[in-house]
């Protein structure tokens, strides 16, 4: 065991790092995240009127909220590449707005009430904070080899 560096415990991922991947299997895995993001925002905006009885369940602004956030790491996880985390939610973004127009009978998958603004808002809002976490790398993981390096005097 000597020369093996010392690091703390649960500070290293158990998976190999994307950038050592081929090429082909980060290409897929950018692929299956992006296609993640086209259905989570369409599931989001179908299911926007569930109700049981009167109440409205905001279940998909929920949803929007916590995937917004997550699925711009997942999508750097598995390409590697930082830049490729905005694609999940500029495509989230542009489904919602395409099924938010009208179509010509009149009928409107995101309708502008309440909840489907707050889907909107607070889906882009998330959005924006997920991109720009994954963008400038700010995380859990980061932050626990920081803290790791700092415990065992590694720089």
């Amino acid at each position: 065991m000597a020369g093996l560096p010392v690091v703390a415990a649960g500070t290293e991922s158990a998976g190999v790092p994307a950038a050592r991947l081929p090429g082909w299997t980060r290409w897929y895995g950018g692929l299956l995240v992006a296609v993640g993001a086209v259905q989570a925002a369409v599931l989001e905006a179908f299911y926007l009127p569930l109700r049981i009885g009167t109440i409205l369940l905001p279940v998909s602004v929920l949803a929007a909220v916590v995937l917004n956030v997550a699925l711009p790491r997942l999508m750097v996880a598995a390409t590697g590449s930082r830049l490729a985390g905005a694609v999940p939610d500029v495509l989230w973004l542009l489904i919602i707005l395409v099924l938010s127009l009208g179509r010509p009978e009149g009928d409107v998958i995101v309708p502008g009430n309440g909840v489907g603004l707050a889907l909107l808002f607070l889906g882009a809002l998330a959005g924006a904070v997920g991109t720009g976490r994954a963008l400038s790398g700010i995380g859990p993981a980061k932050q626990g080899r920081r803290a790791g390096r700092a415990r065992t005097g590694q720089p």
